[in-house]
C-alpha cells in the first residue's frame, strides 16, 4: 500500500472520529454523561488512531484525570502534510473539549496551540523534518 493510501484512510478515520465527536457535542455536556463513558465512547479510539499513550489516573480531589502524551515531532517523519493535516485536527478537537466545558492543557511544541498561526506551524514541522533527516530518518516527502 502507498503512503498516499495510507495517509488517505488515516485522514478519513480521523475526520470520521472528530465529526462524530462533534455530532454528539450535546450529549457529552449533558449533566448525567460521565467522563469515563466519554473515554469508552471516543477518546481511546481517537488517541489510538494517533497512535498516543493514554493513561488515565482517578484522584479524590478531581474524579478523574485523563492524561494524555504525544511526542510530535516523531510524527513528521510521515510528511509535512499528515503531521500538519493530523496536528489541526488535534488542535479542532481540543477546541471541542473546551466549548464542552472540560479543562484543557495543552503543551504544544508548535506554539499552534497558542498562536494560531499556520504560518509558524508549517515553519516549525519544517525544522522537525530537517532535524529527523539529519538524524538519518527518513521523511517522506
Amino acid at each position: 500500500m502507498s503512503t498516499g493510501t495510507n495517509f488517505e484512510q488515516f485522514e478519513q478515520k480521523l475526520n470520521r472520529l472528530v465529526t462524530a465527536f462533534g455530532q454528539r457535542l450535546a450529549e457529552f455536556k449533558q449533566p448525567g454523561y460521565a467522563e469515563v463513558q466519554l473515554r469508552d465512547d471516543f477518546l481511546s479510539s481517537f488517541f489510538r488512531a494517533l497512535w498516543w499513550d493514554m493513561e488515565t489516573r482517578y484522584s479524590k480531589r478531581t474524579k478523574w484525570k485523563l492524561h494524555v502524551f504525544g511526542k510530535i515531532c516523531y510524527a513528521a517523519r510521515l510528511g509535512a502534510d499528515l503531521f500538519i493535516a493530523c496536528h489541526l485536527r488535534v488542535i479542532r478537537l481540543l477546541d471541542y473539549w473546551r466549548e464542552a466545558g472540560v479543562r484543557v492543557e495543552v503543551h504544544d511544541e508548535t506554539g499552534y496551540w497558542g498562536s494560531r498561526s499556520r504560518e509558524m506551524l508549517v515553519s516549525e514541522v519544517a525544522s522537525y523534518c530537517a532535524y529527523l533527516q539529519s538524524m538519518g530518518v527518513p521523511v517522506e516527502s
